[in-house]
């Protein structure tokens, strides 16, 4: 198996457990818009909420530092310009996961203890 299959296994496997113990809380999440026109719009910023899932859980934030430093460097290889060469911030990226799976893997959850 590929390390970098194998490293997002893992990673998932430990959020897996950590959704498995209901060590999550429900969050709303903000996110600033980008305007799309020169004039500023009364009111201030635009903005989108979301609503989401916070981990609270001391065994995920000890282990963010612990993957993201084993992290292979292709799981964080990627560019928005053509042949670049830039990475990812890792950490960043697990973070990310975790958020993306975690509003689908928290319904899992509950649904089977239904």
């Amino acid at each position: 198996m590929g390390a970098d299959l194998l490293f997002w296994y893992q990673y998932t496997q430990l959020l897996k457990s950590i959704l498995g113990r209901d060590q999550y809380i429900p969050a709303v999440k903000y996110r600033a818009l980008a305007s799309t026109s020169p004039k500023r719009v009364r009111g201030g910023e635009q903005f989108e909420v979301h609503p989401g899932w916070e981990l609270l859980s001391e065994a995920y934030e000890a282990a963010v530092p612990r993957f993201a430093a084993t992290m292979p460097a292709v799981c964080a290889a990627g560019s928005e310009a053509p042949r670049g060469t830039e990475l990812f911030i890792r950490e960043a990226l697990l973070r990310h996961c975790a958020e993306l799976s975690d509003g689908k893997n928290v319904r899992r959850v509950q649904a089977a203890r239904s």
